[in-house]
C-alpha cells in the first residue's frame, strides 16, 4: 500500500525507533491509525495522574480525525466514481419511465408483461 511508502521515511527521520517500526510492520493493518494509537498513549504517559482529564479532549480530537481519514479512505476506494454512478442512475431511471409510458400507451394485455 501507498501509507507503507511513508513509514520508512519516519525512521530515517529517528521519529520511530527499530522497535516500533517492527511494531508497525507486524501490525499489517492501517499504519496511520497504529501511529495515533501510539500517540494518545504516549500523551496518557506524558500527563500523569493528576492531569488525565485533558485527555478525554485530546482523544476526541484523535477519533475525530480519525473518523475524517477513514471517510478520505473509503471515498479514495469507491470501485466507482460518484458521477458516474449518478450518472447510472438518471439514465436507468429515464429508461424505466420511457418503458412505463410506452408500456401504458400500448393496447395489448401484454403490455405490463413488457415493463417487469
Amino acid at each position: 500500500e501507498e501509507e507503507w511508502r511513508v513509514v520508512p521515511s519516519l525512521s530515517a527521520a529517528r521519529l520511530l525507533t527499530d522497535r516500533e517500526m517492527e511494531q508497525v510492520f507486524i501490525h499489517g493493518g492501517e499504519a496511520w491509525f497504529l501511529l495515533l494509537h501510539w500517540s494518545l498513549q504516549g500523551v496518557k504517559d506524558a500527563l500523569g495522574e493528576p492531569r488525565l482529564r485533558y485527555l478525554k479532549t485530546l482523544g476526541d480530537k484523535i477519533y475525530k480525525l480519525r473518523t475524517l481519514m477513514a471517510h478520505v479512505r473509503d471515498t479514495v476506494d469507491h470501485p466507482m466514481p460518484f458521477q458516474y454512478y449518478h450518472l447510472m442512475n438518471l439514465l436507468l431511471t429515464s429508461n424505466l419511465v420511457l418503458w412505463a409510458y410506452t408500456a401504458g400507451r400500448l393496447q395489448s394485455v401484454f403490455a405490463p408483461f413488457l415493463y417487469f
